[in-house]
């Protein structure tokens, strides 16, 4: 059941912030539909674009996949794309991350053939191979790189069943191992998510350990440049929780994942430790179904977490993209769904200047041959966008306005308002009344907005700030000529 306090941390924590979605932004959105159940995973930032990566099923093998590698200019915009493919016959293939080197990029991932398998692949800076490295039976999920050397983290399916470590040098044609370690203690097993590279030399990796067959805990391991344990820290909350993502925070690390019990609630769990690994603080965003951290990422004032969530859907999705900014402290200053296709996924986010990026997976149509497509797009710093896509047809926009029912309903203390617009531009009202008909808040006021999805949240206060006592309320959407009007509780 969705408690208040489970509710509280998922929607903004100031009213100020209620109308930051309708603010036009130059951010750019971009759909890959290179083939069928295309996949991304990862990007990083050029000085004059980006390289994207992922996974895109191969035409001429039927159930195999290929790399994906698209180099962008800074809108976003294609300028080449490469396909490469780990082995003859690799059934499924993930890839894992991505580093600029001196003369290119290094990719890692994981790839099936007859067992689990990593690879090591770089690539000049016009997407061509330079060398390719198979490790047998460790799949490889992050990777780290500090001037000719990385290190490569993931799991070792056989005994003994921990932390895959491996260090390489990159000579420029080719690799060398220099050290390969599988870390593991008191545990049945363990797998490594992420890695961040430190100023000492050493690294820190983050992951999950299996105490036993079916209890995970999330784990922060610190080793030196040559490998060797340094210390480690498990976090044990009685439930199944995984740590996907680590960054560096101002004297120490954040960690996000998921936490939960059971395979149908959990919750996005975010773990903030000083150097050493002890907890500063520890929270969880979310609501009564499934939602989970894949990315965050330190940014000036806080942190940008990125995932998924099945809690906050729009209608007709069954799956959204989730970024959830908090500040140093983890509380929560705004939410988002992206509200895309019928399902969409965030894998990874990017820290600019003027916002973030994120990468990841969108399903525009399920019933459409097209399938999956990687999705790029670009938010400013408090998470405006404008939602503006490339291919109007394939996103069915609406010929008039349609204003769908809020969620959460009944809710408190806060909803989320989503309604969608025509093509043809013009000015936008959305209205708060009461069940008197007076109204009661302007969320929207001769706002001239962009065709497509729109989404706006409503704190429960009314024009003069002050809360609403519970009971019915009615949301009006004024679009030109054409107006619609829907009913939701708030209860206290």
């Amino acid at each position: 059941m969705l408690t208040l306090k489970r509710l509280l941390g998922v929607v903004l924590s100031v009213a100020a912030l209620i109308l930051v979605s309708f603010i036009p932004s130059q951010g750019f959105e971009k759909f890959y539909d290179m083939r069928p159940d295309d996949q991304g995973r990862a990007a990083i930032k050029l000085s004059d674009g980006y390289i994207v990566i992922g996974e895109i099923r191969n035409p001429m093998i039927a159930d195999t996949q290929d790399i994906y590698v698209i180099r962008t200019d800074r809108e976003g915009d294609t300028l080449w794309t490469k396909t490469h493919r780990p082995s003859g016959f690799s059934s499924w293939v993930k890839v894992g991350g991505i580093q600029k080197v001196d003369d290119g990029y290094i990719i890692c991932g994981i790839f099936v053939d007859h067992g689990n398998h990593g690879f090591l692949w770089k690539i000049d800076f016009d997407g061509n191979v330079l060398w390719k490295r198979i490790f047998p039976e460790l799949p490889f999920f992050d990777l780290a790189c500090k001037d000719s050397q990385c290190v490569v983290v993931g799991s070792s399916p056989d005994e003994p069943r921990g932390f895959s470590l491996v260090r390489i040098v990159d000579m420029g044609d080719s690799c060398d191992v220099i050290w390969s370690r599988i870390w593991m203690r008191n545990f049945y097993k363990g797998c490594a998510y992420s890695i961040q590279p430190l100023d000492d030399g050493g690294f820190a990796v983050a992951g999950a350990v299996w105490i036993e067959a079916f209890e995970r805990d999330i784990c922060l391991l610190r080793i030196n440049d040559n490998g060797d344990s340094l210390w480690s820290q498990t976090y044990n909350r009685e439930t199944e929780d995984i740590g996907y993502s680590l960054c560096l925070a101002e004297d120490g690390y954040l960690i996000g994942g998921v936490s939960g019990l059971g395979a149908y609630s959990k919750d996005v769990y975010v773990i903030r430790t000083d150097t050493l690994g002890n907890v500063i603080w520890e929270n969880t965003y979310g609501g009564p179904e499934r939602d989970w951290a894949s990315s965050v990422k330190k940014t000036n004032d806080g942190f940008i977490i990125g995932g998924i969530t099945e809690s906050f859907l729009p209608k007709g999705m069954d799956r959204a993209g989730y970024l959830i900014k908090i500040n140093d402290d983890g509380d929560t200053l705004w939410t988002r769904v992206i509200n895309r296709g019928c399902q969409n996924i965030i894998s990874s986010v990017l820290v600019e200047d003027s916002g973030y990026v994120f990468v990841g997976t969108v399903d525009l149509d399920l019933d459409s041959l097209r399938g999956r497509d990687i999705y790029f797009r670009q938010i400013d710093t408090a998470g405006n966008f404008t939602d503006v896509a490339e291919d109007k047809d394939d996103l069915n926009l609406p010929q008039k306005i349609a204003l769908h029912q809020n969620y959460p309903n009944p809710f408190n203390p806060q909803t989320n308002i989503e309604f969608e617009i025509s093509s043809k531009a013009g000015l936008v009202n959305l209205d708060i009344y009461n069940i008197l008909g007076q109204k009661i808040r302007t969320l929207v006021q001769n706002q001239r907005m962009v065709s497509g999805f729109h989404l706006v949240f409503w704190d429960g206060k009314d024009e003069s700030g002050k809360e609403v006592s519970s009971g019915i309320y009615f949301y009006k959407l004024t679009f030109g000529d054409y107006s619609m009007a829907r009913k939701m509780v708030f209860l206290k």
